[in-house]
């Protein structure tokens, strides 16, 4: 067996998270790749915590509230952004069938994945 530090373990689970939504995008499950997508950037942020500040990350799953434990600026964008991610999460958990409807389309689904990747991307750099 192969150590992994806990900050890798929570990076590799974000990168596997953010492929899973790929193939969830592609088998037409979209709101199952939405969650995903949260899933991954929730796991990014959790590697984060662990390499920052060295302690296990909270026990949360509301993004802004992982990016304050950080050093890690937002613009309003961004915040709006980790907002709406963090919704999908709820939504698809509890299986909101107006949301489905409404946001789970293939079309939200892969302008998602590019801003969980933009995440990914600045928080295991």
């Amino acid at each position: 067996m192969i150590d992994i530090t806990p900050e890798e373990q929570w990076s590799i689970g974000a990168q596997k998270a953010l492929e899973a939504a790929k193939h969830l995008l592609d088998s037409g499950d979209y709101g199952l790749a939405l969650f995903t997508c949260h899933l991954a950037v929730e796991k990014a942020f959790k590697a984060k915590i662990v390499s920052e500040k060295q302690i296990a990350p909270p026990r949360s799953h509301n993004l802004r509230q992982l990016a304050e434990k950080i050093e890690f600026s937002l613009s309003e964008e961004e915040k709006l952004q980790l907002r709406e991610l963090s919704s999908f999460a709820e939504f698809a958990r509890y299986g909101d069938e107006t949301w489905v409807t409404a946001e789970a389309t293939k079309e939200n689904v892969k302008e998602w994945l590019t801003v969980a990747t933009k995440f990914l991307s600045m928080l295991l750099s």
